[in-house]
């Protein structure tokens, strides 16, 4: 090994020298940066020419892989690019007649355009056109040399899933998601954060796009079931949920659809039950459950939102007339008692527009309030 980085180091741009970097026991000889510089300067005249441009290639896919998110798109253009260049140099193997030659160059494009979709597609914003010309590729490769690409249908539908979805197109997008949510393969997870996020921002377009909206129940419920409170995915967790309870929320009060209001619910609960309700997701589940017949569940979070409240700030007055208001539901008698409680405590009644709201409740009630 010492020898070997003695020679790479005094000759470094020589075929031997990328030879050297293509053995089996040449890893870990020099850092990767500095063996795909010596590999990369091979000139296409030597023999060695696409040996090592593919071992550059797979070091370069590795350093993409590997990269921090402030340099992976610089890291996967230039993989991209490399990777790109060594397919069209492959495909001439591959119609050269030389049976061997062309096995090994199919077996080897198939590879690399599996790599380059996903560097492509892994950019932002994606590279569609490398993306499509490598999946293309592929396919008529497989064809030609009769490769069955069966054990690869998932991932090859999940990133025709990933072109649709950068390119808007509807048809497609459904088409695709059919495909990778009938053959899986792992890719399921991913598509769903895809078409999640897709219809997120087509919703935050248009709030009244009942569309998106449903979208986002559907995908949302297969992004949460991914992730758990652990502290490292809490925060997508919550945002995840309240994102679709307020979709599911917007759905209900636009078609008034009972299993999205029973879907919105649902969601409020889970953000209740982490402890990480604010008061707007309170307020909103109370009156969620109010519109699905249950009164005493939502006053019951009524009476939470108001113990958690500063009295007399407007939040608390109406937290304090929408539990009155309920409780004359639930139990019309301690309702009263509850209204002449608040008179004698708040004489005033509280600032407008509380103070005639609760003048109107005590007329409903039968409850004098003295002038």
């Amino acid at each position: 090994d010492q020898l070997a980085q003695l020679y790479l180091g005094v000759y470094a741009g020589t075929d031997r020298a990328a030879r050297l970097l293509m053995r089996p026991t040449s890893t870990g000889l020099l850092p990767d940066e500095e063996a795909v510089e010596i590999l990369l300067s091979i000139q296409p005249t030597s023999p060695s020419f696409l040996a090592a441009r593919r071992q550059a290639s797979q070091l370069l896919y590795r350093m993409y892989r590997q990269s921090p998110s402030s340099r992976r798109n610089f890291a996967a253009q230039r993989f991209v690019d490399t990777a790109s260049q060594l397919i069209r140099q492959e495909l001439l193997e591959v119609r050269s007649g030389d049976v061997e030659q062309a096995t090994r160059a199919s077996e080897s494009v198939v590879l690399r355009a599996r790599q380059v979709a996903d560097a492509a597609l892994g950019m932002s914003p994606s590279d569609i056109e490398r993306a499509t010309f490598a999946l293309d590729t592929l396919d008529r490769v497989a064809s030609f040399a009769a490769i069955d690409l069966d054990e690869l249908a998932a991932e090859i539908a999940f990133r025709r899933l990933q072109i649709a979805s950068a390119q808007n197109d509807r048809a497609a997008i459904d088409r695709w998601y059919t495909q990778v949510e009938r053959l899986d393969g792992g890719f399921l997870a991913s598509a769903q954060r895809i078409l999640y996020r897709d219809a997120v921002e087509q919703w935050l377009d248009n709030p009244t796009d009942t569309a998106a909206a449903r979208e986002i129940v559907r995908q949302g419920e297969g992004v949460i079931e991914q992730l758990d409170e652990s502290n490292a995915q809490q925060r997508v967790l919550l945002g995840v949920l309240e994102t679709s309870a307020q979709a599911a929320g917007a759905v209900w009060e636009l078609e008034k659809d009972r299993e999205m209001l029973e879907k919105a619910i649902g969601f409020n609960a889970r953000l209740i039950d982490s402890n990480a309700a604010s008061g707007p997701v309170l307020r909103r589940q109370a009156r969620l459950l109010e519109r699905s017949g249950r009164d005493e569940d939502a006053l019951d979070i009524w009476r939470r939102l108001l113990s958690g409240l500063e009295a007399e700030n407007p939040d608390w007055y109406e937290a304090r007339y929408e539990s009155i208001r309920l409780l004359f539901e639930v139990d019309p008698e301690s309702a009263r008692v509850a209204m002449r409680q608040h008179i004698t405590l708040y004489p005033t009644l509280g600032p407008s527009p509380w103070d005639s709201r609760f003048r109107e409740l005590a007329r409903s009630l039968s409850v004098e309030v003295p002038r």
